[in-house]
């Protein structure tokens, strides 16, 4: 979906594309999309800059969806425990097998899905005010995206309303409104690039030249390096997961960390299922920290071609996107350290940017 059309950039976007927050150069307008999974209806509201009056933004409670990610994670899961406990001894066959990824896969998703939605933060309920009328904003479900992308709309609504009340009061100095504006661009938010954000790709892409060793070369040594460059790379992940929702980062970027996350969860699921089933074969690789070490350092013998290429496109896909990842943080700290010494603010990098890539 693009973010940029026209004369207008989008700030926010909901689940699925459901509904959307767009800047414009003297409104905003908001797609208010109905469905199921997919839009079926969208409604296309105007808001110009002098006519509102207020954001309110309003804490709300997520209990409740985190209750039903983590039914979603523990149910599956004990399905797939319970057919490894009724199964008869042996090599799994590929109809367990297929139950065991379905159970497990599931899982994943629900687990996924619950260090999401812990990680984007407290939601809330965010309304826009004008005289007229106060409509809910349903893409400003998150308190610290809310509070960007207000950042983001205020300047240019004081900016609108100023020039506003200049028009009626001719006696007014239309050097205000210049020096309002600067003032406002002092409180507009800065982008930053997080010295976690290359380390977390540095680490993974460390890790994944690892584990596509190991595939080729059966050693232990090779195998515990990668178990612990995997161990130090997911703390470093959420952990800059976290910051980066929580203070102004570039979106690129973002979306390359959630990307990794998703990567790295499908290649800790099926390296769970694997070991799962290999385990079940030869009780030995349960036997301390050597026995899952063995395992893993013989995908190959021990989870037949079908692992071994599973294993083999996983770690290929991790690498790419740590890659990527490393190529857009050098870009962004370039752009970023540029645009603060040209003292521009955080919108105006997202605007460049945007000019940029058209």
């Amino acid at each position: 979906m693009k973010t940029e059309f026209a004369n207008y950039r989008r700030i926010a976007k909901g689940a699925a594309g459901m509904s959307s927050l767009w800047q414009g150069p003297d409104h905003l307008v908001y797609v208010r999309g109905s469905g199921i999974l997919l839009p079926f209806s969208e409604d296309y509201l105007r808001f110009r800059y002098r006519d509102i009056q207020a954001f309110t933004v309003r804490r709300t409670g997520r209990i409740v969806m985190s209750l039903l990610w983590g039914l979603l994670a523990v149910v599956p899961a004990a399905f797939g425990f319970l057919i490894l406990a009724v199964r008869d001894p042996g090599p799994v066959g590929p109809v367990a097998l297929f139950f065991l990824a379905s159970f497990f896969g599931s899982s994943l998703l629900g687990v996924l899905g619950l260090v999401r939605h812990l990680i984007l933060g407290p939601t809330c309920r965010c309304e826009i005010m004008t005289s007229l009328k106060r409509e809910n904003l349903r893409p400003l479900n998150r308190l610290h995206r809310a509070h960007e992308a207000i950042a983001l709309m205020e300047g240019p609504i004081r900016e609108a309303q100023a020039r506003e009340r200049i028009g009626e009061d001719r006696g007014g100095d239309p050097r205000d409104s210049l020096a309002r504006r600067e003032r406002e661009k002092e409180r507009d938010f800065a982008l930053r690039v997080s010295p976690l954000v290359p380390a977390t790709f540095g680490v993974f892409t460390l890790f994944a030249f690892a584990g596509l060793v190991t595939l080729v070369l059966e050693s232990l040594v090779i195998t515990g390096l990668g178990f612990a460059l995997f161990s130090v790379g997911a703390l470093l992940l959420l952990a800059t997961l976290i910051l980066s929702v929580r203070v102004p980062t570039p979106d690129p970027l973002r979306a390359s960390l959630w990307a990794l996350l998703g990567s790295v969860f499908v290649l800790f699921g099926t390296g769970a299922v694997f070991f799962v089933v290999a385990a079940s074969e030869n009780p030995e690789y349960t036997i301390g920290i050597l026995g899952p070490l063995e395992a893993f350092s013989a995908v190959m013998v021990a989870g037949g071609a079908f692992f071994f290429w599973l294993h083999l496109a996983l770690l290929v896909t991790t690498l790419l996107v740590s890659l990527a990842g490393l190529i857009q943080t050098a870009r962004w700290r370039e752009r970023v350290a540029a645009a603060r010494e040209d003292g521009q603010s955080g919108a105006e990098v997202i605007a460049g940017d945007a000019d940029s890539d058209e």
